[in-house]
């Protein structure tokens, strides 16, 4: 770290050891009414297991899960990965190089699957849901993804140099969940704050997703899952457009760790608003 630049990179030791608060919160604006609105927090032990001079070995331990979920298949979706521990390899940059016990990753989550059925099965209005979470927690793909949530945030500005207030452009594809093919985002970064007395500094980013794109593939999915939906015969041209945003800010100190990282992803349809937040806060 210099006056002007900075280099983010994790300069960790083996058994070093940080503990982070993650709140997620979602909810929903229709006009001027807030609608839908979950929370769920936890915390999640980062320890360094091993390192090389290019890769580490990390366990993230995730513990005393809270959650506000109404619907039962959802809860238990939240809480799947209570008392669970993944193992992580990656890079000094933090690039994601595999994770190492895919075997008892499986069988953690097999039993909320049990537990899922059992709910499903009483109930059969929970159907759909189970579906979905039997695939989420099946696909070991799709569970990299789930992981990947918190874990991108984590390590979203490592790896580059950033000159302070110089803006960063480009356009990037990004996986598509809803269909083929990658999504275009159109992303800016820049380092907005350097506290030299703290040994920290402040990065910001904004990605945008191309809405004509996003607005088609969207459009797709609905009409293949229009029973479900209740939507009836759907006609695509009439459906409104869709812009999705996401903002990142977060301070890091100057040996890698994230002090503060905070994450706000907005999806706008009309007059329907979908905001979903995601703190990352070191105790």
């Amino acid at each position: 770290m210099a006056d002007s630049t900075v280099q983010v990179i994790g300069y960790w030791d083996i058994g070093e050891k940080q503990t982070y608060l993650i709140t997620e919160e979602s909810y929903r604006i229709q006009d001027t009414d807030t609608l839908d609105r979950n929370e769920t927090k936890y915390f999640v032990d980062i320890s360094i297991a091993d390192s090389t001079a290019t890769e580490y070995l990390i366990n993230w331990h995730y513990r005393d899960f809270t959650d506000n979920q109404p619907n039962p298949i959802h809860h238990l979706s939240a809480m799947a990965k209570e008392g669970l521990t993944v193992q992580v390899k990656t890079d000094e940059n933090g690039k994601l190089l595999g994770i190492s016990n895919w075997k008892a990753i499986n069988k953690h989550m097999s039993k909320t699957l049990k537990k899922a059925k059992k709910v499903a099965k009483k109930n059969q209005d929970y159907k759909f849901d189970l579906e979905k979470l039997t695939h989420h927690l099946a696909s070991l793909n799709n569970y990299t993804n789930e992981f990947g949530k918190e874990y991108a945030q984590f390590y979203y500005f490592h790896g580059l140099q950033y000159e302070l207030n110089e803006v960063y452009e480009a356009v990037v594809d990004r996986e598509n969940r809803l269909g083929t093919g990658p999504l275009q985002i159109k992303m800016s970064v820049f380092l907005d704050e350097i506290f030299e007395e703290n040994d920290s500094f402040v990065l910001r980013s904004v990605e945008e997703s191309d809405s004509d794109q996003l607005t088609a593939i969207t459009h797709e999915y609905l009409k293949q899952n229009a029973s479900h939906y209740k939507l009836g015969n759907i006609n695509v041209k009439e459906l409104p457009k869709i812009t999705h945003i996401k903002y990142i800010g977060a301070e890091l100190h100057a040996y890698g760790w994230p002090l503060l990282s905070m994450e706000s992803i907005e999806a706008n349809s009309e007059n329907n608003l979908k905001v979903i937040d995601r703190t990352i806060d070191l105790q």
